[in-house]
């Protein structure tokens, strides 16, 4: 048996939420593996490898390592926002959904409503 279109509609709406917040989680591990990429880096050239050039390469990585960790924090904060939008979006769903369904005084998500039907009687009969 099928689900009734309020509860395809919050299914729908978890599953978008679900989706995003697993892009941004995978997006964010992987920023977390660039960072300690750039981190290793940067510490070996801070203890001298590559000489002279690895000196200069030096301010170059200490820059990216800046900006990886902006863009973490956006991610994070980004995160945070989708995950209080799924709860609040989900809240709001619900209530509205039943909010309907209590003014039509019957389900009118459930394929045909009485009303509906009486409406149809009247005009063909």
């Amino acid at each position: 048996m099928s689900d009734s279109p309020v509860e395809a509609m919050k299914r729908s709406s978890t599953l978008t939420y679900d989706g995003i917040h697993r892009a941004l989680t995978d997006a964010q591990r992987t920023l977390a593996g660039v960072d300690q990429a750039v981190d290793g880096i940067e510490s070996r050239l801070a203890s001298g490898y590559g000489g002279d050039d690895g000196i200069a390469f030096l301010d170059m990585v200490r820059r990216w390592h800046r900006e990886f960790q902006r863009i973490n924090a956006a991610t994070a904060r980004i995160l945070l926002v989708v995950e209080h939008s799924s709860q609040t979006d989900a809240k709001t769903l619900h209530a509205n959904m039943e909010g309907v369904s209590a003014l039509a005084g019957a389900n009118v998500f459930d394929g045909g409503s009485h009303h509906a039907s009486n409406s149809y009687d009247t005009m063909m009969g």
